[in-house]
């Protein structure tokens, strides 16, 4: 249970000094229950048009929900993006990011890559957060609370007969109207191809997620040069060379989730 103590500690630090904290966790919506048009306890046709919905909830922030259609395929470019973009529409809301991000994302594949990693460096070591602390939960422990989120709108659409794209939007706003938060749906037509871009740069650790071997969580510190260092005009000392984005990884225990 020391997983979820910790999920709700940081969640409220995001409460109470959100200035300095985010706490997020991403996750997708059953497929199945996205089918357009949905005809509620009737048969559903033959021909249906996929939708895939990857929500993002910032506690205390927003609920902003991810719609793909069948022109955009899934996997890490996808949950990347998802990423970013919850970090831009922070920086628009609020004029700055808080210093420390919390992320906590399911164990599937779009997640547990060295590109989502190789990303988190990179907003570190480009000072747009001080430290990013991205978690995995173990299977069998990833519901939390935005799977509720997902409950509420799939009591609102299952015995509802909805036909289109913006009526299925509607009623997602419906649903969670009562929760005190923002409630955004941005449909995603096209994703730059992030991994392209930055694996190149990454190094081979992808025992990483491998059984045994697998990490349930990453944090990434920002940590800087010393003085010798920090004009970047001459070769970086020992002590500097370890971390030369100035950024600090640490990948505490895979057996259970530390703060």
């Amino acid at each position: 249970m020391g997983e979820r103590r910790c999920y709700h500690e940081r969640i409220l630090e995001s409460h109470t000094s959100p200035e300095k904290f985010l706490s997020a966790v991403a996750d997708t919506m059953a497929q199945n229950h996205m089918m357009l048009p949905w005809l509620g306890n009737l048969a559903q046709p033959k021909a249906c048009l996929p939708q895939k919905m990857t929500a993002v909830l910032c506690h205390n922030r927003c609920f902003v929900g991810y719609r793909f259609f069948h022109n955009v395929g899934g996997g890490a470019n996808a949950s990347i993006y998802c990423m970013l973009r919850t970090l831009e529409r922070i920086k628009e809301a609020e004029g700055k990011l808080p210093e420390v991000f919390y992320y906590q994302v399911d164990g599937g594949s779009e997640n547990s890559n060295l590109a989502t990693l190789g990303y988190c460096e990179f907003i570190v070591a480009q000072r747009l957060v001080d430290k990013i602390v991205i978690t995995r939960l173990l299977v069998g422990h990833t519901h939390c609370d935005i799977d509720a989120f997902f409950g509420v709108i799939w009591k609102k659409i299952r015995d509802a007969t909805i036909l289109t794209p913006h009526q299925y939007e509607e009623a997602i706003k419906e649903a969670l109207a009562s929760v005190g938060i923002p409630i955004i749906v941005e449909d995603v037509f096209v994703v730059p191809d992030f991994q392209a871009y930055i694996n190149p740069h990454l190094l081979d650790i992808t025992q990483a997620f491998k059984q045994q071997y697998t990490k349930l969580q990453w944090i990434f510190e920002y940590v800087g040069y010393c003085e010798a260092c920090s004009d970047r005009t001459s070769p970086l000392c020992k002590a500097c060379a370890e971390f030369p984005n100035g950024v600090k990884v640490n990948k505490p225990c895979h057996r259970h989730i530390c703060k």
